[in-house]
């Protein structure tokens, strides 16, 4: 049977449906050995690394990570456990709902994607604290809403930890504004929105300052970060479905598969079949 979709990994069953914590121990060892093919998850995943090393790769990203360190993984992303080596470790899975709506808009529209954390000493022991809480909930099967509020405070440390990240990069506030807008409206609209003036209306502002901010916050072009968005979003269903080229293109919102071609060639100097021949599993 033809697959249309990327895989979605769905933990197994004993786990809470809207919030899981887990140790590296406990995990158990049929989902180990699907999280090493590439898929998405059904939750928001936190991944908090107090020791030993891990590669992992993020949509076609390798990402080395050594303890202490932390990860955010947005549900739509794409990703795999290349190698791990650690024990000690926590992994948070929770649904959209259960996650504050703070919390969420800043995760969804402030930091994805999400790079590896290097967070000093205090705020990983607060972390690790935190976490272990809420672990430690699950197992006594406290209500729901107090393994929520837990979850919900180790995930205000993490976001509080990206935001401030975020503003040491972009120091160039006027910028980096207008760039966060831009990001969000992409990641909604790419396959609707296709030109840099399609933008700018939607934020209010002329396509010569989107460009100006853009460029300055990023080095690239309104098209650049369109073009490549799209093809992404491409180069996940060429490497994780069976869809035809034509059948991407139109998903993507190409009524014409041979442009849609020329865009992702010009963007990778390769053919969409040429890259799924390359690069399948």
């Amino acid at each position: 049977m033809k697959s249309i979709k990327i895989p979605i990994q769905v933990f197994s069953e004993g786990y809470e449906p809207d919030i899981l914590v887990a140790r590296a121990n406990d995990i158990p060892t049929v989902d180990l050995k699907h999280v090493q093919h590439a898929h998405r998850h059904n939750k928001h995943a936190f991944f908090l690394l107090l020791e030993g090393k891990a590669i992992m790769e993020v949509d076609f990203e390798s990402i080395e990570m050594t303890g202490p360190s932390l990860i955010y993984i947005h549900p739509s992303q794409v990703h795999r456990a290349m190698t791990y080596d650690s024990s000690n470790a926590y992994f948070l899975g929770i649904s959209s709902d259960c996650i504050h709506p703070h919390y969420l808009t800043s995760l969804e529209q402030e930091i994805l994607p999400a790079p590896v954390l290097l967070p000093v000493r205090e705020v990983i022991i607060l972390l690790e604290q935190t976490i272990s809480l809420c672990y430690e909930m699950i197992q006594r099967s406290e209500s729901k809403l107090l393994v929520k509020d837990f979850a919900n405070a180790f995930i205000g440390l993490v976001q509080a930890q990206y935001v401030a990240e975020s503003a040491r990069k972009n120091s160039r506030s006027r910028y980096a504004a207008v760039y966060k807008q831009f990001n969000v409206l992409l990641e909604n609209n790419f396959t609707i929105l296709r030109t840099a003036s399609d933008y700018a209306a939607q934020l209010n502002i002329s396509p010569n300052y989107l460009n100006e901010c853009l460029k300055n916050a990023t080095g690239q072009t309104p098209s650049e970060l369109i073009q490549q968005r799209i093809v992404l979003e491409a180069k996940r269903l060429l490497h994780h479905s069976d869809l035809s080229v034509k059948e991407i293109a139109l998903q993507l919102g190409f009524d014409d598969h041979s442009y849609f071609s020329r865009v992702f060639k010009k963007i990778t100097t390769e053919a969409p079949l040429s890259y799924r021949a390359k690069n399948r599993e």
